[in-house]
């Protein structure tokens, strides 16, 4: 009995349609980066915080412009983790372990009170 709704199911439903993951390189190759990081920015003005973790997304991979650039995309990270993006927590947290972006100018303090 299990077998026929099973097989009735596959008959009356298409397969669901094929879709690479949104890290793939070939999807975000077919993006218009440019526009991509005009729209982000609009809405990141406004204070999306979605928009906010994106457009630091493509700030710290350099798409549509032409290098990276590690203190706005950290400025970036910084304002969506505030407003609660945890993704935008994550990577900025990254950054300040890699060293990228602004420099953190709590360790300086902290090391020279801890010597």
């Amino acid at each position: 009995m299990e077998d026929d709704v099973a097989g009735i199911n596959r008959q009356a439903l298409p397969p669901p349609p094929e879709r690479p993951s949104p890290r793939a390189p070939t999807w975000r190759a077919s993006w218009d980066h440019a526009l991509a990081v005009e729209w982000f920015t609009k809405g990141a003005e406004v204070g999306l915080p979605k928009a906010r973790f994106n457009l630091g997304l493509c700030l710290e991979e350099g798409e549509g412009m032409a290098a990276p650039d590690y203190p706005a995309a950290a400025d970036w990270y910084r304002r969506a983790a505030d407003a609660g993006h945890a993704g935008a927590a994550n990577n900025l947290s990254t950054f300040f372990t890699l060293g990228r972006g602004r420099a953190c100018q709590i360790m300086p303090a902290a090391s020279s009170a801890m010597f």
